[in-house]
């Protein structure tokens, strides 16, 4: 018997985020900063509230590099996921895949050591002007709740300096404090190994955290496109 797909909602289900434990005054200061230092650097920055499970704040400079309207980005916790639609089809499954394997390995962890990555994600992104290119973006924790469980998190987009055309979906993480970096193919390894002994394997960690878990009966589908009276989420990675 096969387990059911899990889906990126669900891996952000397991947060438990409580009304009371967050602070929105607090986010409010907080995008107003974000908004100022947009326009300062003129750069691509995003927000994802995971107690509400939409996107929470986009800069301006999305619709000079990628072609949305500022309507759209001022009122994006009504755009679902809107930020997502310009991402290569191909890549953008692969980063969904990738973004619930990499939520599963930090809900692995103390809850204490969850914050301290920085996800990093390169994928191909359809220009202002038609043509896909390459981006960088990277993804960390910005706030979390009363209990240190994340519930904002700070992304930023950037054009990659590397366009070679036959590098399209790639993924790393950083752990900020100790500046170690994990990539995904030996996590990616031992779900296959795992799947094929069905025994328990230890997860790499670049924290030199050592958990053990069971990769080898869960499947990892979902669709790209979820259906626009459903609740979007851009899991990030860092919970």
């Amino acid at each position: 018997m096969t387990s059911s797909p899990i889906t990126r909602e669900e891996m952000w289900i397991r947060q438990q985020i409580c009304g009371p434990d967050i602070n929105y005054d607090l986010w409010k200061e907080q995008k107003a900063t974000l908004q100022k230092w947009a326009a300062l650097t003129s750069g691509n920055l995003f927000a994802v509230d995971v107690y509400a499970q939409n996107y929470s704040f986009a800069s301006d400079h999305f619709s000079d590099l990628f072609g949305y309207k500022l309507s759209q980005l001022r009122t994006i916790e009504k755009q679902g996921d809107l930020l997502e639609d310009k991402i290569h089809p191909e890549d953008h499954d692969r980063m969904i895949a990738m973004q619930i394997k990499h939520s599963e390995f930090i809900y692995s962890l103390p809850l204490e050591n969850r914050n301290d990555f920085q996800s990093i994600y390169c994928f191909r992104m359809q220009h202002v002007h038609g043509n896909y290119i390459h981006v960088t973006s990277r993804q960390q924790v910005l706030l979390t709740d009363r209990n240190k469980k994340a519930w904002i998190i700070l992304g930023s987009m950037e054009i990659s300096p590397d366009q070679t055309p036959d590098k399209n979906f790639r993924y790393s993480f950083i752990h900020r404090k100790t500046g170690k970096v994990f990539s995904p193919d030996c996590l990616l390894k031992t779900d296959k190994k795992t799947h094929q002994q069905g025994r328990r394997d230890t997860f790499p960690d670049p924290a030199g955290i050592t958990k053990q878990r069971n990769c080898g009966s869960t499947a990892y589908k979902h669709s790209h496109r979820t259906q626009s009276s459903q609740k979007h989420s851009y899991p990030v990675g860092s919970e």
